[in-house]
């Protein structure tokens, strides 16, 4: 009998309503990029993203699913 485990992962992104975060936020932007790109790389995949605004700014929550069987 097959057995399945899934594993989750989340990536935090920040970015800053401010004209002078605009650098900040693309880097912030491209570490974003880069980490789902990774961890796609390894079977994950993307199931829920889910943004929110602060006082300052937007905070985006990205869920990531892993499912392996045995």
């Amino acid at each position: 009998m097959a057995v399945q485990q899934v594993t989750y992962k989340t990536i935090t992104t920040r970015l800053y309503s401010a004209e002078e975060h605009e650098m900040l936020n693309q880097r912030n932007t491209s570490h974003r990029f880069d980490d789902l790109k990774d961890l796609g790389n390894y079977a994950y995949l993307l199931i829920s993203t889910v943004t929110y605004t602060t006082h300052d700014g937007t905070v985006m929550v990205d869920t990531l699913a892993q499912t392996e069987t045995y």
